[in-house]
């Protein structure tokens, strides 16, 4: 049974300091007694979603696992599923579209056989679902082969990361499946060796990380190779002689810089932790830094997933232990010199271990956490849980989807999509009684930030741009510019917006509404700012900036809804602050105004 569910008939729990909603949820049930475990997805420009998921039977089968393949449209609709029986049990772990809109599959699995047998696969589908080739690279061992990550070449090709026999491995194919060339390396001590991450980059030269053997521990490996597969560098970091240390992933900048996400052991008060570790390094191969986190406690803590933010800023995501809330989530943005701009958790709602699943970066900036929580000292029942914060740190928003079932909603993965969106895949085990299903949802922002006075839109009146990072009005007097932010729900049926007004003069404030942006948003000049609200405009109410701050509604204030005579489901509205400033500032008038804020309104 495949089906998509409507938001309204889904039992759903949130705690939301901002706008977020639900465009379509929907799952994915192979058959009766068979259990689907998402690991992987994948978005292509048109919106269309890519699920790869791994089958596993809780009935006797001659197949343990298969290969299991979805492909959506970007309103959910189901356009086609696919099964593929490779080995005798297959795991997915990447997906990615081709430039004509088919997907490579990678992943692995294991035969039933004396020896034991496993292999890295690579499955290449056409657009409508038509399995073009299958290539299944098999080696010696039950755990010693397997693919990993994917990454696609410039002309076409695709890079297959992992291990063949225990050693780092790195193939490329064409898209007709021929190997083009395929390097593999024991790069540690004889034991296992592989690589978790893989990236194309400037040149199409390839990048990789993940482990090496250094007995009796692990080392975090990273390498370059051209993309005729001649290796150029390949550097190890070792943080204790005993420590399992692991890179998890990675991101190459267009200057062929590296930046690594994952966990290092170390010494600490005379004794080992694990801590997460972030490290660049730079195009020859030095190591530019190296930077731990430590939770609260000597546990183990990580960082799993890593990507720069539209402001070249490097942003990781992975769980620090706490004593008081036990695992939480954690997200760290950093320069490119390795100077933490900010840090942050989130705990779930059971207060217990809360597990990192996925990392995504939007195109403003904002940073999704994705995972799971559970309650303390126990691991069941679980909820989806997803945490968000803007560019600048700030929280703006928290989900959750509760477990149907006694076991958990796991992500396994999540990326954004056309600016505001983002998807997430996960596995529940609540849909189908006594079996897991996959299940994908959309979520959104239905409050978006538009018309910055930091030369993305209209150029402000004096030069007077603010920091790009911030998502601000034009500069004022004091050195910033104004922000305007959401907060709470804009439902009509229950309403608890409001309207967030920072970083202003102290003095006069309005807070105004409108039907319609101003030049498809860009804004035009007025005063020392730019004005973003057209159409309708409606004076919602004033205020007085204390520490530069203000709100509306405020005590006693009717709600936005109301006193903007907004009455109907979907209807979108405009909203901005207009606010006194320094007479001598800028232009020769005296105010200025914030960023805009375009806001759908729901039921």
């Amino acid at each position: 049974m495949k089906c998509a569910y409507l938001l309204a008939s889904v039992v759903l729990a949130s705690v939301t300091s901002a706008q977020v909603s639900v465009d379509w949820i929907t799952t994915h049930d192979v058959a009766a007694g068979v259990n689907c475990y998402a690991r992987a997805v994948a978005v292509d420009a048109t919106g269309r979603v890519a699920v790869g998921s791994r089958t596993f039977f809780s009935t006797p089968s001659g197949s343990s696992g298969d290969f299991e393949t979805v492909l959506y449209g970007s309103d959910g609709t189901l356009m086609w599923s696919r099964t593929e029986n490779v080995n005798d049990s297959d795991w997915c772990s990447s997906v990615a579209f081709d430039a004509a809109g088919g997907l490579f599959v990678a992943g692995g699995g294991v035969q039933n056989s004396f020896p034991s047998v496993s292999g890295r696969t690579l499955l290449h589908y056409d657009a409508l679902g038509n399995l073009l080739w299958s290539n299944n690279l098999t080696g010696a061992g039950s755990n010693s082969n397997f693919g990993y990550a994917l990454a696609l070449c410039p002309n076409g090709d695709v890079i297959l990361a992992g291990k063949r026999n225990s050693d780092l491995s790195l193939e490329r194919f064409d898209p007709a499946g021929n190997i083009v060339w395929s390097w593999i390396a024991d790069a540690g001590d004889g034991g296992d060796d592989w690589l978790n991450a893989v990236a194309v980059g400037p040149g199409g030269d390839v990048w990789a990380t993940g482990a090496v053997s250094s007995a009796p521990g692990l080392d975090i490996v990273v390498l370059r190779v051209t993309s005729a597969g001649v290796p150029l560098w390949i550097r190890t970091v070792d943080g204790t002689a005993h420590g399992i240390d692991v890179g998890n992933s990675l991101v190459v900048d267009a200057a062929g810089n590296t930046s690594v996400a994952g966990s290092i052991v170390v010494y600490h008060l005379g004794h080992l932790e694990q801590d997460a570790a972030i490290a660049r390094w730079d195009p020859a191969g030095n190591l530019a830094w190296l930077r731990t986190y430590d939770g609260t406690a000597h546990y183990a803590d990580h960082a799993s997933q890593i990507a720069l933010d539209p402001f070249g800023r490097i942003v990781a995501a992975g769980a620090v232990y706490n004593t008081v809330t036990e695992t939480d989530l954690a997200a760290w943005c950093l320069d490119t010199s390795g100077n933490l701009i900010w840090q942050r958790t989130w705990n779930g709602r059971f207060n217990g271990h809360d597990w990192f699943r996925a990392l995504a970066v939007d195109a403003l900036g904002a940073v999704w956490v994705c995972g799971e929580s559970s309650e303390s000292g126990s691991y069941t029942p679980r909820d989806l849980t997803i945490a968000s914060w803007d560019s600048t740190g700030a929280f703006r928003w928290s989900w959750r989807y509760p477990g149907a079932g006694p076991g958990t909603n796991q992500t396994a993965v999540c990326a954004a999509v056309s600016g505001n969106n983002v998807i997430v895949a996960g596995s529940d085990d609540g849909v189908t009684p006594t079996q897991w299903d996959t299940f994908i949802l959309k979520l959104n922002r239905t409050a978006d930030e538009y018309c910055f006075g930091d030369g993305s839109s209209t150029p402000c009146p004096c030069a007077n741009a603010s920091v790009p990072e911030q998502h601000a009005g034009c500069t004022n007097a004091l050195g910033r510019g104004a922000r305007l932010v959401d907060k709470g729900t804009s439902s009509l049926a229950a309403d608890t917006l409001v309207l967030a007004g920072s970083q202003m003069s102290n003095g006069d404030a309005l807070y105004f509404q409108g039907t319609s942006s101003i030049s498809a948003g860009a804004g035009e000049l007025f005063g020392d700012g730019l004005s973003c609200v057209g159409g309708t405009l409606i004076r919602l109410g004033s205020s007085t900036n204390v520490a530069g701050a203000s709100r509306f509604p405020d005590v006693g204030d009717p709600s936005v809804s109301v006193r903007g005579l907004v009455t109907t489901p979907g209807s979108r509205r405009t909203y901005q602050v207009w606010y006194r400033d320094a007479s001598v500032f800028c232009t020769t008038a005296n105010f200025n105004l914030s960023n805009g804020l375009l806001i759908t309104w729901t039921l």
